[in-house]
């Protein structure tokens, strides 16, 4: 069943602000945009399993709806201070008992403002259903482009995948461009994958019997290596004739690298398909404003910019997943 997708955006009325990019902002954002709500924004049915008080340091653990649809994986986020520009340590867990106490725990990495003045990443959105989301924060400086040019940002999914098992206890997963590394840099965010690095590791997924088993996850498409770099078509604006979903994969990008997981009963290779994820045939809008919409046979899609430079060809569907 299709889950209905809000967007939520800085500029929203009544939307909170990130500032000066202390943690504490960025997930006051997080937990008003899925749990609720701001202005005439609705929440999404996600709760809060656990967070600070005021004069802690500040923690966040939001659990997705389970009541349309959601496995009841929960998104832990954390800090040690509440100083601007202090990182921020994001990580999934499939079985939440408290803050102390969790099971079989996806690869943590880290998100934070990376810089400061126009450079800081405090224009944000959240893409989002009852089951899953994605957040991009990206500097003022890159309002007037469609790619990032290495300056810092963040872009993450959390949540439930569209599994090709439909009882798949383990949909739950995040993903993200550097996994198990602690510092915030500007290939860090999953469009650094999506764009520039295709091959690279995004995240674990855990295995169909519910047992402690993982893997690593990748990113395939239906186009193979999907990373176009033709200078010569990067800032031209096309219009979108094929779009293909991206898979997460085990064990490798391509089946020929996976080894054993294409015969595996409990970590198979193609687990399913990302929510709302597609790349194009078609590449290029680098020149267009930051962040750019595109109306696409009826249904309008956020274009993923490029971590570095070049033309895009991915895009996240703003309609239902």
């Amino acid at each position: 069943m299709a889950q209905a997708v809000t967007v939520y955006r800085w500029d929203d009325p009544g939307a909170p602000q990130i500032t000066v990019g202390k943690p504490a902002e960025y997930l006051d954002v997080i937990k008003k945009c899925l749990t609720t709500g701001y202005g005439s924004k609705q929440p999404l049915g996600w709760t809060v399993e656990d967070e600070s008080l005021p004069e802690e340091t500040p923690r966040l653990a939001i659990k997705n709806n389970v009541l349309d649809g959601g496995s009841g994986g929960v998104m832990m986020f954390s800090a040690s201070n509440n100083n601007a520009m202090t990182a921020i340590r994001c990580q999934c867990a499939l079985d939440y008992i408290s803050k102390d106490e969790q099971q079989r725990l996806g690869g943590y990495f880290v998100i934070g403002a990376g810089s400061s003045g126009t450079n800081t990443a405090n224009k944000w959105i959240v893409i989002a259903s009852a089951t899953a989301f994605y957040f991009i924060a990206l500097p003022e400086d890159a309002l007037t482009r469609n790619y990032f040019g290495t300056y810092s940002h963040i872009l993450f999914f959390a949540g439930d995948i569209k599994s090709f098992y439909g009882d798949d206890p383990a949909r739950f997963v995040t993903l993200f461009g550097r996994v198990n590394y602690g510092s915030v840099v500007w290939n860090g965010s999953l469009n650094y994958i999506i764009g520039d690095s295709f091959s690279g590791q995004v995240g674990y997924v855990y295995s169909l019997d519910s047992s402690l088993s993982k893997a690593n996850s990748f990113l395939s498409s239906y186009f193979g290596n999907h990373s176009v770099n033709q200078s010569s078509i990067q800032s031209s604006t096309p219009e979108i004739r094929a779009l293909c979903p991206i898979l997460l994969c085990t064990g490798d990008y391509q089946l020929a690298g996976a080894g054993t997981h294409g015969n595996s009963e409990t970590l198979p290779f193609a687990r399913g398909e990302v929510p709302g994820l597609f790349v194009s045939q078609e590449n290029g809008y680098r020149s267009a404003n930051m962040p750019f919409i595109k109306n696409i046979n009826g249904i309008d899609f956020f274009s993923v910019p490029r971590a570095n430079s070049g033309g895009t060809n991915a895009w996240i569907s703003l309609g239902d997943w």
